[in-house]
């Protein structure tokens, strides 16, 4: 047992020293021993690296919790997922996402101070929470359109948020810039599988849908990707300056499967200057005159 011990713990310098001077101190023909010994024991103390302390003091870093439980005389045994492991992943899908500014948009640091805004917030809310009651139950949209500066960026950022802290994969892309990438694609191989990635990703997120000048081209890619998300029952975010009945104006196929996909998450804000956030309560920008 004793030599057990000492095969296990590493000797103090000071237990060295006495160790070498001992081998030394036998007759000369140690002395080359000893001396072989202390080199090697030298070179020890500059290689050895202390082990880093783990970063999770939960698991120790392994990533899971294991444990035993006796039943009737029977020892089974468990583990379980540390939450360490979780939050990585979820880290992971923040960094994937591209969603911009995550620390500060979230659904609990927006100030619903007007009741506009807290009716945003209970459907924002209420959409991360669905749930379906059958198999049969496809995921619904979530859509909020209207004012320019009332916080629909700020909504739907806080709801992909709460998401991917419940396992989902989200992808955020800026309506305009994905149309100029898109196009410039389409006659190249990696369109394709760009497409499906739009039309396949668990949470897909579009910002400032259909904003500016909008051509037919815009249009058609518009109606591939969510049709495709339609059929492939995905549950998809949509802010936009126009409201639902614009786009149907526009173009009636789009605008109308994104009305059928929106039941019960369509948040329509009046446009009124009063309720753009941007400028609200700073100084009045004009020429003094």
């Amino acid at each position: 047992m004793e030599r057990t011990e000492l095969r296990h713990n590493v000797p103090t310098d000071e237990e060295a020293r006495r160790h070498i001077e001992n081998v030394r101190s036998k007759d000369s023909g140690w002395a080359a021993i000893a001396d072989w010994i202390e080199s090697g024991w030298q070179k020890s103390l500059v290689d050895y690296v202390e082990p880093p302390a783990p970063e999770c003091p939960l698991c120790g870093d392994t990533g899971y919790h294991e444990w035993e439980e006796t039943h009737r005389g029977i020892v089974y045994q468990y583990a379980e997922e540390c939450i360490c492991r979780k939050r990585a992943r979820q880290i992971k899908r923040l960094e994937m996402s591209n969603l911009p500014d995550t620390k500060r948009m979230r659904l609990d640091t927006y100030r619903a101070e007007e009741e506009w805004q807290e009716r945003a917030l209970k459907y924002a809310r209420a959409f991360t929470k669905w749930m379906p009651a059958t198999s049969d139950d496809a995921p619904p949209w979530f859509f909020i359109g209207g004012q320019p500066g009332s916080g629909k960026t700020h909504l739907c950022t806080g709801i992909c948020v709460e998401l991917i802290s419940q396992g989902h994969a989200v992808m955020y892309q800026i309506w305009a810039d994905l149309a100029e990438e898109l196009k410039e694609n389409r006659n190249r191989e990696s369109f394709r599988s760009q497409m499906k990635r739009l039309q396949e990703v668990d949470i897909l997120y579009l910002d400032d849908f259909l904003r500016g000048n909008v051509s037919h081209s815009s249009l058609e890619l518009a109606w591939e990707i969510l049709n495709g998300r339609y059929n492939k029952r995905r549950r998809t975010i949509i802010s936009s300056e126009h409201f639902i009945q614009e786009i149907i104006d526009r173009d009636h196929a789009l605008g109308g499967r994104i009305h059928e996909m929106t039941r019960g998450y369509h948040v329509p804000i009046k446009r009124d200057a009063g309720r753009d956030q941007r400028t609200k309560g700073g100084e009045q920008i004009g020429l003094q005159v």
